[in-house]
């Protein structure tokens, strides 16, 4: 239970550390998490690396299940 308060905690305060980074730190996170990441004008396009994709996909699958029909 410990290591799940720890992750909480590090995903709590993330986006605000990220922010703090400077660019070149940005820039390693960035290729760590997406194999591919474009930036055109205001669109974005990526594609997670292992492991993240699958924490992608279970985010995603749980939204989908939460936003379901109110007659299921």
């Amino acid at each position: 239970m410990q290591q799940a308060d720890s992750l909480v905690e590090l995903l709590e305060n993330l986006y605000t550390s990220y922010l703090q980074l400077p660019n070149s730190e940005k820039t390693k996170i960035l290729k760590t998490v997406f194999s591919n990441f474009l930036i055109d004008g205001e669109n974005i396009s990526y594609d997670y690396r292992k492991p993240f994709d699958i924490f992608a996909k279970g985010l995603s699958c749980s939204l989908n299940w939460r936003i379901g029909d109110s007659n299921s």
